[in-house]
């Protein structure tokens, strides 16, 4: 998913955002856990492995896809 938020658990600061075709590249501490995170997608947390990819399948939250608020164009 373009545009999906990849941050390592506990420390401010050490992120990145998900290229046009979902891939992503992060330099992390040893024994870190990365976040993944889209709107409308349930959140994912797994630990990183030295020189090893990740691949990670966001699944739809179909609760957070309930809360969409629309807003008419009248309404301005």
């Amino acid at each position: 998913i373009p545009g999906a938020n990849v941050s390592v658990k506990g420390k401010t600061g050490l992120g990145t955002i998900t290229d046009m075709d979902g891939n992503f590249s992060l330099k992390v501490p040893g024994n870190s856990i990365l976040t993944v995170s889209f709107m409308g997608y349930t959140t994912q947390e797994r630990k990183a492995v030295a020189g090893q990819a990740m691949r990670f399948n966001l699944v739809p939250d179909s609760k957070a896809l309930d809360e969409v608020m629309v807003r008419s164009a009248e309404a301005r």
